[in-house]
Parts: C-alpha cells; sequence; structure tokens
C-alpha cells in the first residue's frame, strides 16, 4: 500500500553557534569546518567531542545521510567518489577516542557540563525553543548551522511526527478536510514535542517561552539563592523562524544503508582497506537493499 506522509512537526539537526563564531554563515564545507576547529574550538572539534556514543564511524554515517542524494539517483548507489572519499577522511582525522571515554562521569560531569555549556559551536537536535533560547542567553546572537559537507550545506530538517494517508483513499475531500484540521491553530498549538510547522502556532510558541523567561527573570531579580538571568528580546522568535527556515530537506531514508556504511567504513579508517575496496564492498551490499525496494 502506497502512503503519502504529511509531517505536522520537524526538528532541526546540525550545530548551534554564534554568528561571529561561524562568520555570518548557515553551512560550512569541510575546509572552512576545518578551519573553524583550529581557529575558535581550539582544537577540539564540537561534533566529535562532548558526546556520548558518538563514534568516527557513526559521524560518517551520519554525514552520509545528510549528503546522500549525492550518492542515490534512480535506484542506484555509487559510493566510490571523491565526495564520499571526503567525508571519510575528514572522518579519519577524528580523534579516535570521544571526549567521554576513560572518564567517571559521575566525578567529572559537572565540569564536562559547564565546558560543554561554554563551546561557542555546538552540535545540536534543535526540536523546541529551549535549546535556542538558553544558547542565545549564555552566547549572544546564536545562528544554525549545518554539519560540514563538501557543498556547504545548511542543517537538515527531520521530522518524528506525521500522519500518512493511503493513494487509495477514495474520498479526496475527506483526506483534505482531515489535513486541513491537523494543519488547524488549535491542533498545532498542542504541539510540543516537536517545532509546529505552522508558522504562526509556533512564534506564537516562542513569544509565550520568552514572555515567560522575563517574567521569571524580573521576579528572581535579587536573589541571592536564584540562578542570574537575562531577558530575552521577543525579536529572538523571529530569529529563530529566520533560521529553521533556512534549513534543507534531506530525502533519505534507508536507514539500513546507514547501518551498512557504518560496518564497512572502519576498515578504511583504521587503515586495514583501501578506499576503493570499501567503496564497493557498500556499493555491493547497499544496491541489494535499494533493489529489493523496488
Amino acid at each position: 500500500m502506497l502512503l503519502y506522509q504529511f509531517p505536522i512537526g520537524f526538528y532541526v539537526e546540525g550545530f548551534l553557534g554564534t554568528s561571529d563564531s561561524l562568520n555570518g554563515k548557515n553551512g560550512l564545507t569541510f575546509e572552512e569546518y576545518s578551519d573553524l576547529v583550529k581557529t575558535v574550538c581550539n582544537g577540539k572539534d564540537p561534533f566529535h567531542d562532548h558526546q556520548l556514543s558518538y563514534s568516527r564511524a557513526s559521524v560518517a554515517a551520519k554525514l552520509f545521510a545528510n549528503s546522500s542524494e549525492l550518492f542515490i539517483k534512480d535506484g542506484k548507489i555509487d559510493v566510490n567518489r571523491e565526495e564520499f572519499k571526503a567525508i571519510l577522511d575528514y572522518c579519519r582525522d577524528l580523534p579516535v577516542k570521544g571526549y567521554y571515554e576513560d572518564k567517571d562521569l559521575d566525578l567529572e560531569y559537572e565540569d564536562q557540563m559547564s565546558a560543554k555549556e561554554s563551546m561557542p559551536v555546538q552540535p545540536m537536535i534543535v526540536d523546541n525553543f529551549f535549546y535556542f533560547e538558553m544558547f542565545a542567553m549564555k552566547q549572544g546572537d546564536v545562528a544554525i548551522c549545518g554539519y560540514p559537507s563538501t557543498d556547504g550545506r545548511t542543517a537538515s530538517v527531520c521530522s518524528n511526527l506525521a500522519v500518512s494517508v493511503s493513494a487509495q483513499s477514495e474520498d479526496q475531500s475527506a483526506c483534505r478536510k482531515f489535513l486541513s484540521i491537523l494543519l488547524s491553530d488549535e491542533i498545532h498549538q498542542t504541539i510540543s514535542i516537536n517545532i509546529p510547522v505552522n508558522k504562526k502556532c509556533a512564534r506564537d510558541q516562542f513569544i509565550t517561552e520568552i514572555q515567560d523567561v522575563n517574567k521569571s527573570v524580573e521576579k528572581n531579580a535579587g536573589n541571592i539563592f536564584a540562578a542570574p538571568g537575562r531577558k530575552l528580546d521577543p525579536s529572538l522568535a523571529d530569529r529563530y523562524i529566520d533560521q529553521l527556515s533556512l534549513a534543507s530537506t534531506s530525502s533519505f531514508v534507508y536507514h539500513s544503508i546507514s547501518l551498512i556504511i557504518y560496518e564497512e567504513i572502519p576498515a578504511y579508517l583504521e587503515g586495514q582497506k583501501p578506499f576503493e575496496e570499501v567503496a564497493a564492498a557498500i556499493n555491493d551490499r547497499a544496491q541489494k537493499v535499494l533493489d529489493e525496494r523496488k
């Protein structure tokens, strides 16, 4: 049965960073990102550092998914390309061990969290206003930027809040009415686990959160036991919407192919096999997945 899926909420995956640290950009090539790591992040790659479970292979799989249309076209896959090798070479230069490995999280958690919070560029899944708001309070002018890529693309739009309509539905008017209800203000005002696709409702949510923060700051002024806060300008809601609007959609839905890449590429990252051999193995296994879906 063919289904048409319609997202009613979404999230954005990429980096949060200060506009200055990102040089006013919302997407960076591998070369630009490497320069940012050296000059802004003191040599520590935020995409790899401060993650509980990101290995070099998982970073590579994520970067592949973010640019999969370069390698999968018309039901055919070909990763034996310079763009894919650029992803693997970038990940090969990442630290083998993550920031948290061999550290006692219980003893060092507070110091590590403080270090993470002070990072001018942080990997983030932005699925509500809170993260953008908190970063803005600590760092000032904030922007959403895509993961490093060969073409400097912006952050990726994803969704885990959607509805489906069967292509075999006989009553199209009922389907349209169903979707109009789902896109209505009444429904979108209740969405909290994703960002509503209804822009008006999303902005109303953001404005309400800003007002709540500012009321809390006023209430706690002078209270030595309260955490210091700073009022937010309502224009931050529009800044947030503008940044979200720059994100790009991704057509990648083949998680089984990401798993194949995750399994095959360590042989190249660890110097056990040449790139061409690894690419051929990925092409062979992944093409079988694509053929099964025809």
